[in-house]
């Protein structure tokens, strides 16, 4: 498979001026010689943003040389860099709802480890009454976003630092609002922090520290902070909604408003398909799972009986026969310069793996990691192991999830450690993943007790 090149999309628009305005036909003279007939005008939205882009290159590169250096990074899935780099709110709006589902992916794998990991401590030798341990627990329950608390917070010890916290967040509270000068109290005033104000740097700087240090023997226990990614998802989404001056998540309504800026590398083709999805979709992160426009491409969008990774497979190879048909469409008759978006920016490959990702996603939610780990594998683009134009971050933090959830803890702790090239402030989620492997690796004889 043909590797991304990281500057494709700056040589190109480098390459490709865009096109002056064609002079209006002068009027028709009594008597002339009839004009010659017009050719139809392909239909620029046949195959939603792809075709948009490659039958029109002229409005493909207006809309780029707008906002240069944030579509490049966005192109690159550099989320960061391109909310830095877009100058039109809208267009920012793009990067900023991208993170935002990145750290709420992060933040429900972070519960899910967080609870797995400590419930099998405790049930193997008790959770120490001295540690930190139930507090950390407490923490992750609250921000896993399922809301469950499972019990930690009544079994805090009245001795334990935290305990006041803890107390509060049994009461419904949630853990940012906890005012104190212990380690908890000052963690909780940097989340605050990037709530109220939007300021991430403190916040991004302890995140790569334990939340606690407690002596253990010879060695000491380390725990990271598990609500990290909870504040990350909070604070991105309204930064997105603030962008498109709406609240909450169902402000990306608005990205139906905005043409090509709207969708291009998105996992939606058509603004109708946005729309219609929103109109179902009761959580942020499974639009584009089930539009419309994809029974064109042979796939059905009603969620599968079971976790079934055979359908899961049979259904992308049903997308590959659509997408093969599609290609060869814009492929004939394409311009030149159609053809060079078309090619060698990769629009088809980059439908494809936005659209596998949010399909993994939606089984993930629906509880089908088999089906989940599928659509990964098939969207993860094998000639490069790293974060970049070939494979986001979104596909990773994923695929540690579905790894996770299929009882592959070290699996799923390669994908974090890739992630974690570009994204550093995984480290925490990290380190709980690694000592939920240590911990069932303890009774293991002879082979793995993974799958």
């Amino acid at each position: 498979m043909k590797p991304y090149l990281p500057c494709c999309l700056l040589a190109w628009m480098a390459c490709t001026p865009v096109a002056p305005t064609p002079p209006s036909a002068p009027p028709s003279v009594e008597g002339a010689p009839a004009a010659a007939p017009v050719a139809a005008s392909p239909d620029l939205r046949e195959f939603g943003w792809i075709s948009e882009a490659t039958r029109s290159p002229t409005t493909f590169t207006a809309l780029l040389a707008d906002d240069r250096d944030g579509w490049i990074a966005l192109h690159a899935n550099d989320y960061e860099r391109a909310a830095d780099r877009f100058e039109t709110p809208t267009s920012r709006a793009r990067a900023e709802w991208m993170l935002a589902l990145l750290h709420h992916d992060l933040a429900r794998l972070t519960g899910y480890a967080v609870e797995t990991f400590f419930s099998e401590w405790d049930a193997r030798s008790g959770l120490p009454d001295e540690s930190a341990a139930t507090m950390i627990a407490t923490l992750g329950s609250f921000c896993s976003e399922s809301g469950a608390l499972s019990g930690w917070a009544s079994r805090c010890s009245p001795e334990a630092p935290g305990f006041a916290m803890a107390q509060e967040i049994a009461r419904g509270r949630a853990p940012w609002d906890h005012v104190g000068v212990d380690v908890y109290g000052k963690r909780m005033a940097l989340h605050r922090a990037a709530r109220t104000s939007g300021a991430l740097d403190g916040l991004l700087a302890a995140a790569v520290q334990p939340l606690v240090v407690e002596p253990v023997g010879d060695f000491e226990r380390t725990f990271f902070d598990p609500c990290l990614h909870r504040t990350l998802a909070d604070h991105w989404t309204n930064r997105t909604a603030m962008s498109l001056g709406g609240e909450g998540w169902r402000a990306m309504a608005g990205f139906s408003d905005l043409g090509l800026a709207g969708s291009l590398f998105a996992p939606w083709l058509h603004a109708s398909d946005l729309d219609s999805e929103l109109r179902a979709a009761d959580i942020p992160g499974v639009i584009g799972a089930r539009a419309p426009s994809l029974r064109r491409l042979g796939v059905g969008t009603n969620p599968h009986a079971g976790d079934d990774p055979v359908s899961a497979r049979e259904e992308v190879a049903s997308l590959d026969r659509g997408l093969a048909d599609w290609r060869a469409s814009l492929s004939e008759g394409a311009s030149d310069e159609g053809l060079a978006v078309l090619e060698d920016l990769r629009l088809i490959e980059r439908y494809r793996q936005e659209y596998l990702t949010t399909r993994a996603r939606y089984a993930l939610l629906a509880e089908r990691p088999r089906q989940a780990l599928a659509y990964l594998e098939a969207a993860r683009d094998p000639s490069d192991p790293t974060v970049g134009a070939a494979n986001s971050p979104v596909l990773w933090a994923l695929l540690a999830e579905a790894q996770l959830h299929a009882g592959r803890a070290r699996a799923a702790l390669d994908a974090l450690h890739v992630l974690s090239g570009t994204h550093p402030e995984v480290l925490g989620l990290r380190e709980v993943v690694g000592s939920l492997a240590v911990l069932r690796g303890l009774d293991r004889t002879g082979d793995s007790r993974e799958e």
